[in-house]
This record gives C-alpha cells, sequence and structure tokens, in this order.
C-alpha cells in the first residue's frame, strides 16, 4: 500500500500497551472533564498530520493517493463489510447537514500531497505577503469530517490546503460531514489489529497506535452522547 512507514515502529506487544495505557488516562479524563478529549485527538493526530507532508520529500512518490488507501490505513477498510449483512463504515456512518467550520492551525486535517513541484509552488504563493495572498478555501478544497473524532480527510486541493495548514491562518467547511457513532459497535481494537465484532475477524493492522488511540477516544466520546 505505501512503500513506508511514517510512524515509529513498535512491536505487537507494545502497541497493545501503549494504546491500554492510552486509554486509562482517556478515560480518567472522560470522567473529570470530557471536552479536553478532543484535545487529546489533536496531539495525537498533529503527528501523522506533517508526516503526511514531510514523507512527500523523502519518497517523491510523484502519485496521487487514494483516500481510502489512506483511511484503510491509518484505520481499517471504510468499504469493508462490518455487519451480517454486509454495512460498512459509510453505511453505518450518518450524514450531517450542519456547517462546521475546522481552525487550519489547530485541527487535525490530512492532506496527501503528492507532487513536490506542486507543493513548493503553494509554499511559495500562499500566505500573507505572498502573491496569492493568505489561504482562502475555494471550490477545489474539498474536506470530509468524521465525527466524533474531529479529524477530517482533505479529498481535493491537497497542496494548498498544505500550504493553508502551514500558515496556521483561517478556517476551512467541510463539504460532508459524517457522525461513525454507528460502527463503535461492531469494530473493535486490541492494540495490534481492529477486529469486526460479529466473528472477530481481522479487519486491519493497527499500523498507528496514534490513530487506533483516536478510535477508542471517538468510542469514548460516542458513549457520552
Amino acid at each position: 500500500m505505501f512503500n513506508h512507514t511514517p510512524f515509529q515502529p513498535v512491536t505487537p506487544t507494545e502497541k497493545a500497551r501503549k494504546l491500554a495505557n492510552f486509554l486509562a488516562e482517556a478515560q480518567q479524563i472522560a470522567i473529570s472533564n470530557p471536552a479536553t478529549l478532543i484535545e487529546l485527538i489533536r496531539v495525537l493526530g498533529k503527528q501523522v498530520q506533517w508526516q503526511l507532508i514531510t514523507d512527500l520529500f523523502y519518497w517523491q512518490t510523484d502519485r496521487p493517493i487514494d483516500l481510502v488507501e489512506l483511511q484503510t490505513y491509518l484505520f481499517f477498510d471504510p468499504q469493508a463489510p462490518l455487519t451480517p449483512d454486509g454495512k460498512s463504515l459509510y453505511d453505518l456512518g450518518q450524514i450531517k447537514h450542519t456547517r462546521q467550520e475546522l481552525s487550519m492551525g489547530k485541527d487535525i486535517i490530512l492532506a496527501q500531497p503528492w507532487s513536490v513541484d506542486k507543493l513548493y509552488r503553494a509554499f511559495r504563493m500562499i500566505g500573507n505577503g505572498k502573491s496569492s495572498g493568505r489561504w482562502q478555501q475555494d471550490g477545489n478544497h474539498r474536506i470530509e469530517l468524521w465525527e466524533p473524532l474531529h479529524i477530517a480527510w482533505v479529498n481535493g486541493g491537497n497542496h494548498s490546503i498544505s500550504a493553508g495548514m502551514l500558515q496556521g491562518e483561517g478556517s476551512i467547511v467541510p463539504v460532508d460531514v459524517y457522525d461513525i457513532s454507528g460502527v463503535f459497535p461492531y469494530v473493535r481494537c486490541d492494540g495490534e489489529f481492529y477486529f469486526r465484532t460479529y466473528d472477530n475477524l481481522k479487519i486491519g493492522r493497527v499500523e498507528s497506535v496514534e490513530f487506533a488511540a483516536i478510535f477508542e477516544i471517538g468510542r469514548i466520546l460516542a458513549n457520552k452522547t
């Protein structure tokens, strides 16, 4: 899928231990100050957000990466059947008809720039005092937000959105907002794999302990609503 591993490698048992330790802290935070869980997600996701951009310079793939490919790598295949009747993450998710703004500097927005030239050009042109001025959302800038995880996937405008995130100014409005709370009863994670709960089938390997933790924090948040 990817020809590199952008995360600190750990052994399977270390992954499970790290996830268990992190979730023990998250459960305490959920009791004392649940609003802080979103901040915890931001802390976990920032490393991955920037690694996706810096990896372009290391590997220079010059090949667009399919969004589902990234979602599968960080979690599991969102098109995989999760229920006995074959429903997937997108089938179980509910579209929210609400307008939400995400902060370009604070929220987790997962861009996948694929051309070094395009990214350099965006860096040169976008920003206060540069030829294109401060970053502003236009019709090419499309992101998809997953709640309650509060993470967004870029599905158009990867290079200019990356430049906008670097500036850390302004906001972006998702084109689609999915509430994936309905997924949690059908998927569990032990820190090493994601499992389909009704038959215990492995549906994905944990590549990022940080995103496994984000998934489980999302479960905590969903249970609180």
